[in-house]
């Protein structure tokens, strides 16, 4: 009878620890075999061989029984340590799968933070390149700068202008002030009577331009371009229309107002001769 045959493959493969860890085997079979075989001796020594050969027959039997017994369970056990050694490479297979999967991760990690940054750099990019579209081109702002500087150089030469119109017209303001104060001495006027005169009489012909402008603005819905006021020639002249006057028109008003004061200097005397006259008519009816 031959020993049963092992992969030497697995053999080898075991180790001290899976020798230990063998399945325990039943020791029922050995004894049945060792029974047998106790009889078939026993027989053999009676010299029966009728005996001896039945008994030959049952060890056989038995023998067999317990070689495939054996075998079964060298097999079993050959399967369990091939089993365990496919798990330990499949296990070793998947960590290192999964190692690799966890580098691979790593770097999606890195090159999803490294897009996110280029995304968010791009909206950026786009956000300032819309607003950038919004205006305009450098050579249309220069153009403009140029225009607007043209335009300052030429409102500060008409600013300029207009400085030099209000101080001529002011100097002849001025001027024609003070021949109107000496026409006035000349005359005998109240210079200050006649200045508060002049002053209420301008301001009531500024107070009443005002009010018809207002008139005139709520009735159109809109502000006119207003004519410039005349003066209708009587009483003394607004400001205005000293400085507007002629020299000719200035002569008029000075020899107007000399007139004028000789007709109340004679309506003065009348006055004192009718109440001379009344008085002494009084005196004598009394």
């Amino acid at each position: 009878m031959g020993q049963p045959k092992t992969d030497s493959t697995t053999t080898e493969v075991a180790d001290k620890g899976d020798q230990d860890n063998r399945p325990a085997i039943d020791e029922k079979p050995i004894l049945r075999v060792i029974k047998k075989h106790t009889n078939w001796k026993n027989a053999i020594t009676k010299s029966d061989l009728e005996d001896a050969f039945k008994h030959y027959d049952d060890v056989l039997f038995e023998l067999y029984m317990y070689e495939l017994n054996m075998m079964r369970f060298q097999r079993v056990h050959d399967m369990n340590v091939w089993e365990r050694q496919r798990y330990e490479l499949e296990t070793q297979a998947m960590m290192a799968e999964i190692e690799e999967a966890k580098a691979e991760i790593a770097a999606l990690e890195s090159q999803l933070r490294v897009e996110e940054l280029k995304k968010s750099r791009k909206e950026e990019y786009n956000t300032l390149a819309s607003e950038i579209k919004q205006h305009k081109r450098r050579e249309e702002t220069l153009n403009e700068i140029a225009e607007l500087g043209k335009e300052i150089l030429d409102l500060e030469t008409k600013e300029k202008e207009l400085d030099d119109i209000y101080k001529s017209r002011l100097d002849k303001i001025n001027h024609v002030l003070t021949v109107i104060a000496n026409v006035q001495k000349e005359a005998g006027y109240d210079i200050d009577e006649t200045s508060h005169e002049h002053t209420r009489r301008v301001s009531s012909s500024n107070v009443e331009e005002k009010k018809s402008s207002k008139r005139s603005e709520s009735t159109n819905g809109h502000r006119r371009d207003r004519a410039p006021p005349q003066w209708d020639g009587k009483g003394i002249p607004p400001l205005w229309a000293i400085a507007e006057a002629s020299p000719d028109v200035l002569e008029g008003y000075v020899a107007a107002v000399r007139k004028r004061r000789r007709y109340d200097d004679d309506d003065d005397d009348d006055e004192k001769e009718e109440g001379e006259v009344k008085r002494r008519k009084s005196y004598y009816n009394y």
